[in-house]
């Protein structure tokens, strides 16, 4: 298992380069705060509040998996299994699967589907939120992937029910009345 423990080259790198530990840190930070920025523009796309609501289903289903696994299967965090001190302060509760990752990435697959932009903005996000949860010491390499695989099918899954014909036509209906209300862009017909 690939992790960042004393030792090992990235630990070494993040110990002795500081200011590289700070930046991660603000940029993860950072990218939390854009998702609903994000979102925002989505929000104006004709697909805008099927994406919104699929985040955000997708979002409360990830914490939910999150807590049945974390229930079923405990691993300790790098800090704890290799007694050091991580770079971040963190709660020494299961680090598998990483919660962070799944966000980004269930929030991602919708926007992905909404407007491409969008989605490689996400993607990118997600790239820089895995490795800054490895570089500080709190998850493992396989958390984030298993963090990243569950956020997308869960990003998936939302997106699709969201798409089903009794749904799909619900939202039409609701898009249709947001544009009337003025509170969504109005499609061109």
């Amino acid at each position: 298992m690939l992790v960042i423990a004393p030792g090992w080259p990235l630990w070494d790198l993040a110990r002795h380069a500081g200011w590289l530990a700070g930046l991660v840190i603000w940029a993860t930070k950072g990218c939390a705060v854009l998702i609903p920025v994000l979102l925002v523009a989505a929000w104006f796309r004709p697909a805008g509040l099927r994406c919104l609501l699929a985040v955000l289903t997708a979002l409360y289903l990830v914490i939910v998996l999150r807590v049945l696994i974390a229930g079923h299967y405990f691993l300790p965090r790098p800090f704890e299994a290799y007694h050091f001190t991580p770079l971040y302060p963190h709660i020494p509760d299961s680090a598998f699967p990483s919660l962070t990752t799944s966000y980004f990435t269930a929030a991602g697959f919708p926007a992905w589907r909404t407007w491409r932009p969008l989605g490689w903005a996400f993607a990118a996000m997600t790239v820089e939120v895995a490795f800054g949860c490895v570089y500080v010491g709190v998850h493992y390499v396989t958390d984030v992937l298993a963090g990243a695989a569950i956020g997308a099918g869960v990003g998936l899954v939302t997106w699709l029910v969201l798409g089903s014909p009794p749904v799909a036509w619900l939202l039409g209906y609701v898009d249709r009345g947001l544009g009337r209300a003025r509170l969504r862009p109005r499609r061109a017909r």
